[in-house]
């Protein structure tokens, strides 16, 4: 069909401003995936944020939990006067025998000067405290002097293969000879719960005869 002038025009114009009614879309379009992407890159950054978060907790948790460990742990588990070895109250055949022996892992041995002599001070005395090299357990040892409860010498743990020659007691004892239990504990070497007791006499010589005791 023949069309006028202004028919013309008019459908020129309007194939002229097609585009631009199409145009406004198109950034529309543009505009909505470019915030997409920015909310996607927001959640990312949230995720990470997050996941920062819970690291750093669980960092705080495990290093508060290492700190409360070595907080409670006890000091000086064991006794820092311990020396490593054998005892040198003992003769080299009494040596030998000491190393070659295996102890049942249901039993365990005790070693202590039978008379341990104390300095004319009644202070220190030579007690030869030994944990045999054959035991399975620590051992931990209190004296308490006959007709006393408290006792007035108590070691740390003592590991086996080691022993303590000098002790310290207090408050110290008169000149004289006087009777007391070593009291013996041996505990696990792992979780330090104690597994058994047993008890020596034993004679705490102050300023009186310098002799040295044989072992129990």
């Amino acid at each position: 069909m023949a069309q006028t002038p202004d028919q013309q025009l008019g459908t020129a114009q309007q194939g002229a401003y097609a585009p631009r009614q199409n145009a406004p879309i198109a950034a529309q379009g543009g505009v909505a995936a470019a915030a997409a992407r920015a909310e996607s890159e927001r959640k990312k950054k949230r995720r990470r944020a997050v996941v920062i978060v819970i690291i750093l907790l669980l960092l705080a948790l495990v290093g508060g939990a290492a700190a409360y460990s070595v907080m409670n742990q006890p000091e000086d588990l064991y006794d820092t006067s311990a020396l490593e070895g054998i005892a040198p109250n003992k003769s080299a055949a009494e040596i030998q025998a000491e190393l070659n022996r295996v102890v049942d892992e249901s039993m365990f041995d005790i070693s202590i000067a039978s008379v341990i002599a104390f300095t004319d001070d009644g202070k220190e005395g030579t007690a030869y405290i030994e944990n045999v090299p054959g035991n399975h357990y620590d051992l931990q040892v209190s004296i308490v002097p006959e007709g006393q409860t408290d006792p007035i010498y108590e070691s740390k743990l003592l590991a086996p293969g080691n022993y303590i020659e000098k002790i310290s007691i207090d408050p110290p004892l008169d000149t004289g000879n006087h009777k007391a239990i070593a009291h013996f504990k041996a505990l696990d070497t792992e979780s330090h719960e104690q597994i058994g007791a047993v008890d020596a006499e034993v004679v705490l010589a102050v300023g009186t005869v310098e002799a040295e005791g044989g072992d129990e």
